[in-house]
């Protein structure tokens, strides 16, 4: 599918990258429990060594002393560059995560891009455009690789102060001290070549596929699947906000239409939808139906409209995506295609007063306290619980239906 093969190369540098996780037990969290231990071992080292002194003297009391301090002096710059590396670790790990959720955002991105071209995926433009997208997604991951690989090398770069193994003193019970210093100098130095290596092979090996995939182009992925003939074309997934695709309002909605109040339903054959000059603007409604409206500004607004369908109520609420009221959603809608309405639903019968018989998309029936918008095929829009399509009517409770107006118009 072509949607899967101009994702593989963001997918790719999201597999390279890892998780950044190190575990409860990571490495870190062993490098740190490492110096609490020989920070305990230090402070029974100064107090055995105080109570020993003070009953001791001569040359081998002082003697004894010196190599106490020389060990003590050790212990504290092993603590010091336990601390450190398993500092540098956890930011290490930390700037990965970091990294890969930034890919994972780029990825769902562009699925949703994908998504949203819905039926145009199978036309030469809409497969133009995928691709032009999955180039620009594929620019945006790569320029997180490359922040991340700086990171790392900066990381490896911090580890370098820690490496040098700590000079211990000689003295027969240091061995296994000096053992552990040794070793945690031998993983400081493993970890900073693993990190440069993987780095440096990540970037060559994925920068060349994606290369060689752009070279190549996207004729190489094949047609995408026509639908009803194998797997889909569309990828899952939700359209980014203010998406006015097909198939953001391709779903009939069902028990979103319902009867309107008897006695108020205006018939579905009154709108006109035709007869305006230039031609009007054609809208695709949520039932594949496709009406026109007076105009380009209409139009825009009955497409914005229908994207914040299923949003909840609030009143008072202006807030797209999260509530509206019955005037926040045709305000905001006619907001969207450049026209400015008044906030409360009373004040918004402006424009050209329209007769029932010559209703076209992005009119308005206006209420004393409710407002609402028509989409034409004797349907409208307006914010319910939540925000719903439903059969075009002009009552509304006891509320007086003031008519129907035309924003766009005068």
């Amino acid at each position: 599918m072509i949607a899967e093969a101009l994702a593989r190369p963001i997918t790719d540098l999201i597999a390279q990258a890892g998780t950044g996780d190190l575990g409860a037990c990571g490495a870190d969290t062993r490098v740190r429990e490492g110096s609490s231990g020989i920070a305990a071992a230090m402070r029974t080292g100064v107090i055995s060594a105080g109570a020993v002194g003070a009953g001791w003297q001569g040359a081998d009391a002082d003697a004894c002393a010196r190599l106490a301090a020389q060990a003590g002096r050790a212990g504290a710059a092993l603590v010091e560059q336990g601390d450190g590396i398993a500092t540098v670790l956890a930011d290490a790990a930390a700037g990965v995560r970091r990294g890969v959720g930034e890919l994972g955002g780029i990825l769902d991105s562009f699925l949703a891009v994908v998504a949203c071209q819905g039926p145009a995926l199978l036309t030469p433009a809409g497969q133009v455009a995928v691709v032009a997208a999955a180039a620009d997604h594929v620019e945006q991951a790569l320029a997180v690789v490359a922040r991340m690989r700086g990171e790392l090398e900066a990381h490896a770069a911090e580890l370098a102060p820690y490496i040098p193994q700590v000079p211990l003193p000689a003295m027969p019970d240091a061995g296994g001290l000096a053992r552990f210093a040794e070793g945690l100098s031998q993983a400081g130095a493993d970890l900073t070549g693993q990190v440069r290596a993987a780095a440096v092979d990540a970037w060559g090996d994925v920068k060349g596929r994606v290369d060689a995939f752009f070279e190549a182009g996207a004729d190489d992925a094949g047609p995408p699947t026509a639908p009803g003939s194998g797997e889909a074309a569309v990828v899952d997934g939700p359209c980014p906000p203010g998406c006015t695709c097909p198939a953001c309002a391709g779903a009939a909605d069902g028990a979103q239409t319902a009867t309107a109040a008897a006695g108020g339903a205006v018939p579905a054959g009154a709108e006109a939808g035709a007869g305006f000059v230039g031609g009007g603007a054609d809208v695709r409604l949520p039932n594949g139906d496709v009406v026109t409206a007076p105009n380009a500004e209409a139009a825009d607004a009955v497409r914005a409209a229908l994207t914040q369908r299923g949003v909840p109520y609030s009143w008072g609420g202006t807030d797209p995506g999260e509530g509206l009221d019955c005037s926040g959603l045709t305000q905001w809608a006619y907001g969207q295609a450049g026209v400015d309405l008044p906030r409360l639903a009373e004040n918004q019968s402006v424009g050209m007063p329209v007769p029932a018989d010559a209703l076209a998309p992005g009119d308005l029936a206006v209420w004393d306290g409710h407002v609402a918008m028509v989409l034409g095929d004797g349907r409208m829009i307006e914010a319910g619980d939540p925000v719903q399509v439903s059969s075009l009517r002009t009552t509304n409770a006891d509320m007086q239906f003031q008519g129907f107006y035309r924003p766009t118009a005068g």
